[in-house]
């Protein structure tokens, strides 16, 4: 038993010694720069013995901070005169801690390493740039007045003026007064606590053999994943709108979905919001807002600065700029829905009522008709045994010649879930245009919308098939489609904002050799171009 308590007392000296060694080492090693002021003191007492940093040495024990300084650890103290303290005042606790922190790093560095480096990261983790004039050497932009006084655990360097911590972007969000509470909590309210196994580290284990930890526990936030605005080593430009803006915000949405007729919901206020925290955060500094129309966000998320406005003065950061929003836009393309159009609904309007909902000439027809088949409407509907009315548009049974300016047309018509049917209005925008036909003998058709020619002489025959075998569902030979009821005739489609919010009028032309076409649905998809 004796043998082992001289054991473990051997190891304990021999701990002692090489600590005590390596604080030795230090002063010894250091004790040969030139020009510097030696002291066998650790940090703490020799600024202590200092009366021109009597100030500083009042905000290192307020805050705390002063314990650092003689700990067995090797730092640098940047350490302001008290005429330079005399210029900070009336902060609050949090901002001490941080002016604290930020006249200290977590290394030695004399003169002599000074010229090898640009910038120097604070314990406040801000990067303060490092530069020499004249002979002189600066801390961010402060004259170091008085250099290389050594301490046991450390060296001090003497400067002009207070390194006052920047705030990066996130701690200025929320640090932003009460005008900022709705954007700000919405940020917060996706912050999640977690622990950091790589920056903990284990300290013993409990009764069962589980590993204790001395923990550490970071935040966490999704929409920080691309770029975080708490990270001092890169640079951004944030875009934050105050309550006012977020208001105005919420009032547009709501109005956009008085117009289509639905009361807006949490899902639509959720689908907008995660877009626009997607959307706010830039990676760099971007100092002339309307250089670009187009800026993508971290997320790769589509930031017009035509349609978002900001304010013309930008705060500066830590790391980047933050602008305050003056307007901001909700894209279109967070409000347009597809839009799928049966003409054949038209049948189930009261008879006197259907003429009023589409015109066809030359011989074309407007018919009744019932037949079964599996499958569904795009809407979801089972097609079952399907009794419908479709239009033909007809050309020369027995020449397979067009009939000139044979023509129908429809208005866009819906229906319920209760089977009550209604024009279908269709809010101006950037889409898809999607058809689908049954047609005989290879036939071809120009398509309008509101007059407007969405394609010309696409051919809605079936190639090689036999033309007098009946009717099926074919598609555009020109769509490049991904399955069999998606036939697209257009893929770039504006319905301008003059037509205003209101029902379409579709036209379909025979402008081929042909018989019977029948129009079966036409599909609206927005497109991501619409902002």
């Amino acid at each position: 038993m004796i043998r082992y308590q001289w054991i473990i007392i051997g190891l304990l000296a021999g701990l002692i010694y090489s600590c005590d060694t390596a604080w030795d080492k230090h002063f010894d090693n250091n004790s040969e720069v030139e020009g510097a002021e030696v002291s066998n003191l650790n940090l703490l007492d020799y600024l202590k013995t200092q009366e021109d940093y009597s100030s500083f040495v009042q905000l290192l024990e307020e805050t705390g901070i002063a314990d650092e300084l003689s700990r067995n650890q090797v730092l640098t103290v940047w350490a302001p005169d008290n005429e330079s303290m005399a210029t900070v005042s009336g902060l609050d606790s949090l901002s001490k801690v941080r002016l604290a922190k930020n006249h200290i790093n977590y290394v030695a560095l004399y003169n002599s390493k000074l010229a090898n480096k640009t910038e120097i990261q604070s314990m406040e983790g801000k990067l303060l740039p490092l530069s020499r004039k004249s002979g002189v050497y600066y801390i961010d932009e402060h004259a170091v007045i008085r250099s290389n006084q050594v301490c046991q655990n450390g060296v001090v360097h003497g400067i002009e003026g207070v390194l006052v911590p920047q705030k990066n972007i996130y701690e200025y969000i929320m640090e932003c007064g009460p005008d900022y509470s709705v954007f700000r909590d919405t940020l917060v309210a996706h912050n999640d606590t977690i622990f950091d196994p790589k920056a903990s580290f284990p300290k013993g284990v409990d009764e069962v053999g589980n590993t204790i930890y001395d923990s550490v526990f970071v935040i966490s936030n999704p929409y920080f994943e691309k770029g975080d605005p708490r990270k001092e080593t890169s640079e951004f430009t944030m875009f934050i709108p105050n309550n006012e803006i977020m208001h105005a915000m919420l009032t547009d949405m709501t109005n956009y979905f008085v117009q289509i007729g639905r009361e807006i919901t949490t899902a639509d206020t959720v689908k907008m919001m995660d877009w626009f925290l997607r959307s706010i955060l830039h990676s760099g500094k971007i100092t002339n807002y309307e250089a670009s129309r187009d800026r993508k966000s971290v997320f790769g998320e589509l930031w017009r600065t035509d349609k978002q406005l900001v304010e013309t003065n930008y705060q500066e950061c830590s790391n980047g700029l933050v602008y305050n929003i003056s307007r901001f836009h909700v894209p279109t393309f967070m409000y347009l829905e597809k839009i799928v159009i049966y003409p054949s609904y038209i049948f189930y309007l009261p008879t006197e009522e259907q003429q009023n909902y589409y015109t066809i000439n030359k011989g074309n027809s407007f018919t009744k008709n019932t037949w079964s088949e599996s499958g569904k409407y795009e809407d979801g509907t089972s097609v079952g045994k399907k009794e419908t009315a479709y239009f033909v548009i007809c050309g020369d049974k027995e020449t397979d010649k067009m009939v000139a300016d044979a023509y129908v047309s429809f208005k866009s018509v819906t229906r319920d879930i209760y089977g009550n049917i209604d024009t279908t209005k269709v809010m101006p925008g950037i889409y898809k245009v999607c058809c689908s036909f049954r047609a005989y003998a290879m036939p071809k058709i120009d398509i309008f919308i509101n007059d407007l020619l969405v394609a010309a002489n696409v051919n809605v025959g079936p190639g090689g098939q036999n033309p007098r075998k009946g009717m099926d569902y074919v598609l555009p030979s020109n769509a490049g489609v991904e399955g069999a009821r998606n036939g697209m005739v257009n893929d770039k489609f504006e319905i301008p904002e003059s037509a205003g919010y209101h029902a379409l009028d579709i036209k379909m032309v025979n402008s081929g050799k042909g018989y019977r076409i029948v129009p079966e649905w036409v599909i609206l998809i927005p497109s991501d171009e619409n902002y």
